[in-house]
């Protein structure tokens, strides 16, 4: 799962792995540097259990406050739960937006090289 964070000067992409059922997020330029030994700066903790009953999936997260904030925090679950939470056309849209920009700036940078 690939999200955009806002930043001064553009945007920061963080790359979410799942695991069972934590989502595990870096930011991209971690993993091109480190590789596999880049370390999770946010764990977003899913507890599916009442999913059946009540429909709703709780969350918690834990995050390293070095590289986040609380609001950095929550602007990447926000897009996480707009992509998996809701059944919305336009939600899906938007995340396809957001991986085709991403895909452009990846080419930009090629290019520029």
């Amino acid at each position: 799962f690939l999200c955009a964070l806002p930043r001064r000067e553009g945007y920061e992409f963080f790359v979410g792995q799942w695991t069972g059922t934590e989502l595990h997020f870096t930011a991209l330029i971690n993993i091109q540097t480190r590789g596999e030994a880049a370390a999770s700066q946010l764990i977003l903790y899913h507890y599916p259990e009442l999913k059946e009953e009540k429909g709703i999936v709780l969350m918690t997260a834990e995050m390293d406050s070095t590289f986040l904030n609380v609001a950095e925090a929550q602007c990447i679950a926000n897009q996480v739960q707009l992509f998996y939470a809701t059944d919305r056309k336009e939600t899906y849209g938007w995340a396809q937006l957001l991986a085709i920009h991403s895909t452009l700036i990846h080419l930009h940078q090629r290019v520029r090289k």
